[in-house]
Parts: C-alpha cells; structure tokens; sequence
C-alpha cells in the first residue's frame, strides 16, 4: 500500500526553498518519493512511501515533519540574508 502526505506551505521565496530541499533529498528511506514544487506564493510537498510494515507510516510522518522543520529554518536564514 502506498501512503501520501501533502504539505503545503506558505513562502515568501517558493523557488528558492524549493532549490535547497531538493538537494538534500538524498539517502531517502527504501521506497519513499518526494516532490517538491513551488507556486507563486507556497510550496507543495509530497511524501509518498510503499508501507510494508507498521513502522514504515511513522517513517513517513517523522520525514514530514524533518521537512517541515527544515523549511521553517531555510525561511529564517533567508529573511536574515535579505
């Protein structure tokens, strides 16, 4: 079965967040797939993952939540660099 969760989140700079969460979009665990695209003002993300076993959906929701935590803070480096 596979498992979709879908971030969308508001952004002063969709293009540039979206660059950088790209590039780090590597080493992802063993089934998972993640999209990344910009729109005039958020940015929409998508986990998927195959789930296998029980502990795979909390694979999925701690991603979510690394990615999350990652934008917050590409967000406020880039507001300071401004």
């Amino acid at each position: 079965m596979k498992i979709s969760i879908t971030l969308r989140i508001r952004t002063s700079q969709p293009n540039n967040v979206a660059k950088i969460v790209n590039v780090d979009n590597i080493n992802i665990p063993r089934g998972m797939e993640i999209e990344v695209e910009p729109t005039d003002d958020d940015l929409i993300v998508i986990v998927s993952m195959n789930i296998e076993k029980p502990s795979d959906i909390l694979t999925l929701k701690n991603t979510a939540d690394e990615i999350i935590q990652q934008i917050n803070l590409i967000e406020k480096t880039l507001n300071k660099v401004r």
